[in-house]
């Protein structure tokens, strides 16, 4: 009795499926390779950037100092124009505008002026601007903070002073957000997953928990559930 044998050339063929695939997959990671180089290259290069711009933030404080006293003038401000355009080139922002939102990773608050208006902190005067370069932060904008007039009732009975590092009062009948005061910022309206990124951004180490260093209005420790159709 004669038994069908594989097929001619089958032998072969699985070969060529297998050598086709490994071919594949280091073609793959040889991409992988590229790209990560590529990455690298250009994360050391801002880097390197980002040390050099931060050596001439000196020099951008005189011109703008410059600026406000009108010297800007004639062929000083032909060269000024120019070394803007190559920095700007290099990919240097500078940031800190009157008005814009208060973020402490972005902002630092060198004086308050509370009762201005706003129902949350923004910036007002700006005493320095901020300089940034792709990711990198070269310096925080050195504002004056403008919010709201003071903080809710019952949190601080003698004031704004306070010794915690942060205090978290109710906001009315709205349990998405608590009224939180991180010290050297002021008084900010937040949900829940802002509040853990503001405060652990302004306080690595902080525990939540400790009493010495947040203080809970109501509900110590505790974010109050909210229902849908709440106010």
């Amino acid at each position: 009795m004669n038994r069908a044998g594989p097929p001619p050339g089958g032998g072969l063929r699985a070969r060529l499926v297998e050598r086709t695939a490994d071919l594949q997959r280091l073609k793959a990671e040889y991409d992988n390779y590229r790209k990560r180089v590529h990455r690298d290259r250009l994360a050391v290069r801002e880097a390197a950037v980002a040390n050099v711009l931060h050596g001439l933030l000196p020099v951008l404080d005189a011109v703008d100092s410059a600026r406000e006293q009108g010297e800007v003038t004639g062929g000083f401000r032909a060269v000024v124009e120019v070394l803007e355009a190559r920095l700007a080139e290099l990919g240097l922002r500078s940031f800190g505008e009157p008005g814009e939102p208060f973020d402490p990773a972005r902002h630092e608050a060198v004086g308050t002026s509370c009762g201005s208006g706003a129902d949350r902190l923004v910036c007002g005067a700006v005493v320095r601007s901020g300089y940034r370069v792709g990711a990198h932060l070269l310096r925080p904008a050195e504002v004056v903070v403008g919010g709201p007039a003071g903080p809710p009732a019952g949190v601080h009975p003698g004031g704004m002073e306070t010794t915690h590092k942060v205090d978290v009062a109710p906001l009315g009948s709205d349990h998405r957000y608590r009224r939180v005061h991180i010290r050297g910022a002021g008084w900010e309206q937040l949900e829940r997953e802002e509040f853990e990124l503001r405060v652990r951004r302004a306080f690595p180490g902080i525990d939540v928990s400790d009493p010495d260093q947040v203080h809970w209005a109501d509900h110590p420790g505790e974010w109050p559930r909210w229902q849908p159709g709440e106010a």
